[in-house]
């Protein structure tokens, strides 16, 4: 099997305190990305049977039909890949009519299986990285990973290694987050020696304020 890994986190960074904010999703790269991959691994440029997507949302729930349209199958391709027999598992709905009627679900026409597994974010490590958090529940502590293959998803059973429980599971968590001291940076005062790129003065500002014990933010 394949897995290709997707995370919203990772895609790029926030303009304004970087070390707390995540990056927006931007669907024009993802798609463009996407589409390589697939075209790369399959003559058709479809998603095939083997291969399975992690995608991670960042938090942002939102954006989950956006990040799944790109890996569903053509109609003729959906049908050929369930079967009568197995269409309950190769095409999900989770959550019920309520949320496929807000589109969290996928149509009969995708041919694809979407499995959800929710992140949950331990409160003492995020607290401590944002510094500062105003109101009643404002942390975001939940993430979702969106697992993305062809027909039916059944994969051996085996025990998590770090949390508890197994694969058979729909949570994973407490994670801690890490602190902004055992992540790489590089500071105004570091920058590339070869002098093909210099800060501008105003992302030295940014740079300095962000990374440097600028005000904490609390979003």
């Amino acid at each position: 099997m394949v897995l290709v890994h997707y995370d919203v986190k990772l895609s790029g960074e926030s303009c304004t305190f970087p070390h707390i904010r995540v990056c927006p999703f931007v669907e024009e790269s993802y798609r463009m990305l996407v589409s390589g991959l697939l075209a790369a691994r399959s003559s058709d440029s479809q998603l095939t049977p083997g291969t399975l997507a992690i995608l991670l949302d960042g938090g942002k729930s939102g954006n989950r039909k956006t990040m799944i349209a790109p890996w569903a199958l053509p109609k003729a391709a959906a049908a050929a890949t369930a079967s009568k027999e197995d269409a309950a598992e190769a095409v999900v709905v989770e959550g019920g009519p309520e949320e496929a009627e807000g589109g969290v679900g996928v149509s009969a026409s995708a041919g694809i299986t979407i499995r959800t597994v929710v992140l949950i974010k331990e409160e003492e490590s995020l607290r401590a990285r944002r510094t500062l958090s105003r109101g009643t529940a404002v942390l975001p502590q939940v993430e979702n990973i969106l697992l993305v293959c062809v027909g039916p998803l059944n994969l051996p059973e085996r025990q998590c290694q770090v949390f508890g429980g197994t694969n058979r599971g729909t949570v994973m968590g407490p994670v801690k987050t890490p602190t902004t001291e055992s992540e790489w940076k590089l500071t105004v005062k570091d920058p590339r020696e070869d002098g093909k790129r210099k800060l501008s003065p105003k992302a030295q500002a940014g740079s300095q304020l962000a990374w440097d014990g600028g005000p904490p933010g609390h979003i």
